[in-house]
Formats: C-alpha cells, structure tokens, sequence
C-alpha cells in the first residue's frame, strides 16, 4: 500500500489561506489594510442660484444650475497600529485626507463663485413660522 495524505478543506484553509488574509504584522493584508492601494472617489455636485437678488425679495423662485463634479480622491492610510487583547484585535487611529482632482473635475473650487441656499437657515424660518402660527391657533 501507498501512504498518502487527504487533507480536507478546513486543514486546506489553515495551511493556505489564514496565514495571507489574517491581519499579522508583515502579512499582504495587513499591509493592504493599513493603507488601502485602491482608489476612492468622492464626486460633489453644487446647486448654484443664479437669481439670488430676485429669489431674496420674493419676486422670483430660484433658478439653479448644477455645477460639478468636484471629484477628490479619499485616502485612509492607518496610524499608531497596535495589536491589543494578545494580538487577537488591532486598534489604529485613520485619518481621512481628501485631494482635489482636477482632472476628474469640472471646475475649481478654488475659483468658481457659488451662491446657495443656506438651508439651515431655511429650516429654522420656517419652523418658526410653523410654531407662530401654532400658537395663533391656540
């Protein structure tokens, strides 16, 4: 007879597997996971009013433009990485850097002029205006 050896798919697992995808200092994914290769992008688009003095006095709705994409690119690159609990937990602290990128952008926001709703504002107005007439109504 010919000695042999089967080895099943959760053995498999741990021989192959484990060692690339756990996060051990030195392994590929630990070094993925601390500063991620793949590119992520953050598109905004911007509501310009181009009838503010009009929309202000009451004589006009707002007519808006769409200005964008603004596109920056996200980077989440790991810091002050630690393994804590006997190595069975890794504590990092992530800082999220955006970059403007021009080239995926229409426009610059260092020179295009916007003029916006503050919506904010918006809110509180009409909400006071809602409790007001509440109150009238009491």
């Amino acid at each position: 007879t010919q000695n042999s050896c089967i080895i099943g798919a959760p053995a498999l697992n741990n021989l192959l597997v484990s060692p690339e995808i756990t996060l051990t200092e030195g392994s590929k994914s630990f070094a993925t996971w601390k500063n991620p290769p793949t590119p992520v992008y953050m598109e905004f688009f911007i509501f310009n009013v181009t009838n503010p003095d009009e929309f202000l006095k009451g004589e006009a709705k707002p007519h808006v433009t769409t200005m964008g994409p603004y596109t920056y690119r996200e980077y989440r690159p790991k810091h002050n990485v630690s393994f804590v609990h006997s190595g069975t937990k890794v504590a990092a602290y992530t800082k999220k850097i955006f970059v403007f990128e021009p080239e995926k952008s229409v426009g610059d926001p260092k020179i295009d002029l916007v003029t916006t709703v503050n919506i904010p504002a918006v809110v509180s107005v009409c909400v006071c205006v809602c409790v007001s007439f509440i109150f009238q109504l009491i």
